[in-house]
């Protein structure tokens, strides 16, 4: 962080004194100027540290253009110095409520083989990247697609972001506009599409020709109308985005689809003993 003093002029009074005020005409980045008031709790002369000269009394003291900071030419976009947690919501209440400290076994083979169809479908170019994972209610479709993005999160460095099918034009558009479209509101465009849209191209923007990003879409129940109108339009020849829905149906028949069983004897008894006590997992 730093500030640029433009132009101010600071007047020492003929009776100095311990507290003073000073700088005003402040820019601190960008075209944002305001006026501030300072106290100066030091001996007068202190000043003559940051300005390097010393203000004699009743003297007036013109400053052109002073930089406080130790990196005044740093004008990177903030976005780029986030943490990488700040560009998936994995951790949010909800997800880590239902599946943070849940007990997670029997599911290895399904997580690769969900991991190698997502490459597979990674290497066309005539469709988005996009595994669909089936199965009945209440088996374990959206923990495995969590657990799958947590595992590979190295792997997802433009973004990891979990969504409902029902709400998935709302809530993508809610999950770009803070982390990649933070200087527009994506709110001004008239229309949900268009408000997506816009927030698909500066993701896009953001991954570059090197990251790659996942998108989760829990409990879709109809593609054609929840899904297909707000998936992005991809730009160039490379698309950054992959996608993992998951439905207890197969909502269209040219979509690469893993269908997932109920856990084995095995896996089922070691899940018990792991929730009858927590420590033998460990």
């Amino acid at each position: 962080m730093f500030c640029t003093v433009k132009k101010c002029t600071v007047t020492f009074p003929k009776l100095m004194t311990n507290k003073q005020t000073g700088l005003e005409n402040v820019n601190i980045g960008g075209d944002a100027d305001i006026n501030i008031s300072q106290e100066i709790h030091h001996k007068p002369n202190k000043l003559a540290d940051k300005i390097g000269v010393v203000p004699q009394s009743g003297s007036i003291v013109n400053i052109g253009t002073l930089i406080v900071g130790d990196r005044p030419n740093d004008l990177q976009s903030e976005k780029f110095t986030h943490d990488q947690s700040f560009y998936n919501n994995l951790d949010d209440l909800e997800f880590y409520c239902k599946y943070g400290e849940s007990i997670f076994v029997g599911r290895e083979a399904d997580l690769a083989k969900l991991n190698k169809l997502l490459q597979a479908q990674s290497q066309q170019v005539k469709d988005l990247p996009m595994v669909l994972i089936a199965g009945m209610a209440g088996i374990g479709k959206s923990e495995l697609a969590w657990q799958y993005a947590k595992l590979h999160l190295d792997d997802f460095t433009g973004g990891v972001g979990i969504v409902d099918g029902l709400q998935f034009g709302e809530e993508i558009r809610d999950f770009m506009q803070p982390r990649f479209c933070e200087n527009r509101d994506l709110r001004y465009e008239q229309t949900l599409k268009a408000q997506v849209a816009e927030g698909w191209q500066k993701w896009q923007e953001f991954c570059g020709a090197e990251r790659s990003a996942l998108i989760v879409i829990d409990d879709v129940t109809d593609y054609h109308e929840q899904i297909a109108p707000y998936l992005p339009n991809i730009s160039g020849d490379r698309c950054p985005f992959r996608f993992v829905l998951t439905s207890r149906s197969q909502l269209r028949n040219n979509l690469a689809m893993l269908e997932i069983e109920q856990l084995t004897t095995a896996a089922a008894v070691q899940v018990l003993r792991q929730w009858a006590d927590p420590d033998e997992g460990r």
